[in-house]
């Protein structure tokens, strides 16, 4: 490497450490609430650990019932959204950050458990993204804001089940043609979802989306180094940069399911390719003052940032036997594989266009994860219900990273066995109570060497009293940990050679991080008054060694980037949702009208333990507030729209060299970074052309853009930084088709 050192904020690879451990911003979700179809609810009580139902529904619900909120396939494919991660937004306490991670109750990655048909999705910052799920392909949506023993144990904020669309049934053909303008870019995008018969005993399934993912990005960068004397020594200014973003995106999925009485055997696959190029050119600016005379320079910058291989392959088998009594014996077993094969390239340029520094990395890393279930559910008489169960998971990282010549290389290996037992009791039509314990056993292994074993105990306990058929309480107890993700276990990172500081560190993992381990507390009601429904949620949580990222000098005198565990923190929030059928009210009311109106708001509040305020976890608003209306006048016509808000905060956190101000890194004590309060608006509208042929216009994210400002104390001064970057808004057309 050559030349002056690259501004802060200046953009590396997309999925460089620094990136990954940013401080995420939160997106848009409003009330989804819908009850599961009367189809389904026979494959709901096999599939999860218990029956789940809405307050009024004529089955009886289960004493964790007041935790879960069910949206169906139809509620997730009302406002014509092209990927999961767009309908999630809406959903009340659920936010998506800018790279398509899902959050509950405002956490960052890692403290959300979602589950695919029961098996865990993206764990380890690989796997399928919510944005390569495609809605055809899903079939309803649990969000559990609670814990169990049968869902596994990494549900600190809460879990979220996914289950995909399944053989079988009746005959469905689909087809979706949209076209989308994203950041001034047109993405065309044509979706398939299918599904028949072979026979009287075979069924199959099968859905595939393409879309061209292009885009125009800009942003703004404004770093300074005031001294203590209040002197501005040195400025440091990205004009603007443009972004062009080119990610085609192709996945598919499909089943075949075979059905013979009480056994039905299904195999299928998902698979998803994703390649990434982008180019990002910025003007520079630096102003330099020594005291006495002042200096500038001028320049550009070009930064490549390729991946040209980037796909998952997952296979999967399940197998059910249903037993007498309603009971079943179930096995799944799943396999999968990642490929990231990424390159970045930066290139600076002087005023006169002469080459002032030349950068470059290559980076290929392969993760593989494998999952073994087998799970006995079995009714008992007098009101008991039991769930046995076991499981294995093995996952395994192969990293190789290339940077000036040097190479990087670490094999990661853990496996984890779990057994589970969760037992459900009812002893009338009021009173319901549910009881678990999860054992877990895991170990690392690094290069072949073990270098920790772990061992939990995660019990689970869930009480729900049902009055009367308007009104539920619900209280839950139970335990839950966060692993580190294998990356951040590895020794190995990237280094920035020269022009190490505090704002532009090496990057390692470390291979003695312990798990996070949470207690947590959940209570609330749900109450049904004619037309409306309301719901009140309160919880607790108080977490042991939460795994935050630092910066300090090591041995050799190098500021380094990594991740530890730090003490205590304690988190705590207030979660009210609502809506009414305005339809319903009585005919002489002046609000009778074919709409609904939903709201819901959630408070959440952190700390973390000998940390001077602001001392909130990773990312965590203090505020959102979702206020939505969907209009279903007579005719052919519906529409609707949700307005998000999100509060402003601040927070400690290193500012990355991502120009996305949501990046950062929590937990730093000499950085402040305070980020602006966002208020963002989603529309839609749905014309029925015919009994099967829709037309649908969609509009997301529209808003202001993102802005942040980081405050990092260091010796004798500070750097203070501005961030600006554009909101990802889209604006899509689409024409769906059945026959």
């Amino acid at each position: 490497m050559k030349g002056a050192s690259p501004a802060p904020g200046c953009p590396r690879r997309r999925r460089s450490p620094l990136s990954e451990v940013g401080l995420p911003a939160l997106a848009l979700s409003a009330a989804a609430l819908a009850p599961v179809p009367a189809a389904h609810a026979a494959d709901t009580a096999n599939d999860t650990p218990a029956r789940l139902t809405i307050v009024g529904t004529a089955t009886p619900p289960a004493a964790s019932d007041g935790q879960v909120q069910v949206i169906d396939h139809e509620a997730l494919t009302r406002y014509g959204d092209s990927s999961l991660s767009d309908a999630l937004r809406r959903v009340p306490g659920v936010s998506v950050d800018m790279d398509g991670r899902i959050q509950l109750r405002g956490l960052g990655r890692g403290y959300t458990q979602v589950l695919l048909d029961g098996r865990p999705v993206g764990t380890q910052g690989q796997g399928v993204d919510l944005g390569d799920l495609d809605l055809s392909a899903i079939e309803r949506v649990e969000i559990v804001r609670g814990a169990t023993a049968a869902d596994g144990g990494e549900g600190i904020a809460g879990t979220i089940r996914l289950y995909t669309r399944r053989a079988g049934g009746a005959a469905r053909r689909s087809l979706v043609v949209e076209a989308q303008a994203r950041h001034q870019r047109l993405n065309p995008a044509v979706g398939v979802d299918l599904a028949g018969a072979l026979g009287p005993q075979l069924d199959w399934q099968a859905a595939a989306r393409w879309q061209r993912g292009a885009s125009a990005e800009s942003s703004r960068v404004h770093s300074q180094w005031i001294s203590d004397y209040g002197d501005v020594v040195y400025t440091d200014q990205s004009l603007i940069s443009h972004r062009s973003v080119s990610h085609p995106r192709l996945n598919a999925s499909g089943e075949l399911a075979w059905q013979d009485g009480a056994d039905r055997l299904a195999l299928g696959a998902m698979a998803v390719d994703g390649p990434t190029h982008s180019t990002q050119r910025s003007a520079l600016r630096n102003w330099n003052f020594d005291g006495v005379n002042a200096s500038v320079s001028e320049g550009t910058q070009t930064i490549r940032d390729d991946e040209p291989e980037a796909w998952h392959l997952e296979p999967h088998a399940r197998w059910r036997h249903g037993l007498a009594e309603g009971g079943a014996l179930q096995a799944q077993w799943s396999w999968s594989k990642d490929v990231s094969h990424s390159r970045w390239q930066l290139l600076a340029q002087d005023a006169q266009g002469q080459v002032t520094d030349e950068e470059g990395e290559d980076d290929r890393s392969v993760t593989y994860a494998q999952q073994t279930q087998l799970r006995w559910d079995q009714p008992l008489g007098a009101g008991w219900r039991t769930t046995l169960g076991a499981q294995w998971v093995l996952d395994r990282l192969s990293d190789l990273s290339l940077s000036d010549g040097e190479a990087d290389r670490s094999q990661l290996r853990r496996p984890t066995q779990a057994l589970f037992a969760q037992a459900h009791w009812q002893p009338d039509a009021a009173w319901q109570l549910e009881a678990g314990w999860r054992q877990e056993h895991s170990q690392l292994d690094l290069d072949g060497q073990t270098q920790r074993r772990f061992d939990l105990g995660l019990p689970s306990l869930a009480l729900l009293w049902t009055p009367t058929a308007d009104l539920q309480w619900h209280a839950g107890l139970s335990r839950s940990y966060r692993q580190p993700r294998l990356r951040d276990l590895s020794p190995n990172g990237r280094s920035t050679g020269d022009y190490n500081q505090p704002w532009y560190p090496d990057v390692r993992g470390n291979p003695a991080l312990r798990n996070e381990v949470a207690t947590g507390l959940e209570l609330g009601l749900t109450r049904r008054l004619g037309p409306a429904e309301w719901s009140l949620n309160l919880y607790a949580r108080r977490l042991d060694d939460p795994i935050v990222f630092q910066v300090a000098q090591n041995g050799d005198g190098r500021w380094v980037l990594s991740p530890g565990n730090l003490g205590r923190a304690g988190l705590r929030g207030v979660e009210v949702r609502g809506q009414i059928d305005l339809a319903a009210l009585p005919a002489d009311s002046p609000w009778q009208l074919l709409a609904t109106l939903r709201a819901d708001l959630s408070f959440n509040q952190s700390h973390v333990d000998g940390q001077a305020a602001p001392s909130r976890l990773p990312g965590q608003a203090p505020l959102l507030i979702n206020i939505g209306w969907d209009a279903r006048p007579a005719g052919s016509l519906g529409w609707g729209a949700t307005l998000h808000y999100e509060a402003g905060y601040a927070s400690r956190a290193l500012p990355t060299t991502s120009f996305n101000p949501s990046s950062g890194t929590a937990n730093d004590p000499n950085t402040r970074v305070d980020q602006a309060a966002q208020c963002t608006l989603d529309v839609y509208a749905l014309w029925a052309l015919a009994p099967q042929s829709r037309l649908r216009l969609r509009a997301n994210q529209l808003g202001a853009d993102w802005r942040a400002v980081s405050r990092q104390r260091q010796q004798q001064g500070e750097w203070r930084t501005r961030f600006e970057g554009s909101r990802p808004w889209a604006v899509a057309l689409s024409l769906e088709q059945d026959w």
